[in-house]
């Protein structure tokens, strides 16, 4: 089941799209099932942090779910206010498809660029989140101060932890 999907939108690092608190709400508190969100995204330039996708409560601290661009020149998936992290060195200014799956342990809470597995994690894994209440932001991380500069498109969010199989398709198939 697919609960949210946005199709592409043009970020110049002045707006984000802040899409409530239905999907944290829906979610809720200690959530430990499984979750799979993916999208295309392309940068306009590196050296800056840029977020690409938060569940959080946006008012400048770490939201409980985030992906994005940090300007140590790495793409971050980051659990928990950031207490667990899966990171890659990253630096193509081209598309690129990402997704991250939460799920059970961090064995199994992936991230995959471009359909393949990717990152080194570091932090202590949550066993579950508190997503209840916190919104869904597309295109800015913490807060205003981190705003996309560039493309995103195609994002979605699932209630499973999709395979590889899966994901490798959704990159294979191309951005449209």
């Amino acid at each position: 089941m697919r609960n949210f999907m946005l199709k592409s939108v043009a970020f110049d690092g002045t707006v984000y799209i802040d899409a409530g608190t239905g999907l944290g709400t829906s979610l809720g508190d200690s959530y430990s099932n499984d979750l799979t969100i993916s999208a295309w995204f392309k940068l306009d330039s590196t050296g800056t942090s840029r977020g690409i996708f938060e569940i959080g409560a946006f008012t400048g601290s770490h939201g409980q779910i985030n992906l994005w661009y940090s300007s140590d020149g790495t793409i971050k998936y980051r659990l928990n206010g950031g207490n667990w992290t899966r990171s890659v060195a990253f630096s193509d200014l081209g598309w690129n498809h990402i997704s991250i799956i939460y799920a059970d342990t961090k064995e199994n809470s992936k991230m995959y660029l471009n359909g393949t597995a990717v990152g080194s994690e570091s932090g202590s894994f949550p066993s579950s989140l508190d997503l209840n209440g916190l919104k869904t932001i597309i295109g800015a991380l913490e807060s205003s101060s981190f705003n996309w500069e560039g493309d995103i498109s195609s994002v979605a969010v699932y209630n499973d932890a999709k395979d590889t199989n899966f994901i490798y398709a959704q990159y294979a198939k191309g951005l449209f």
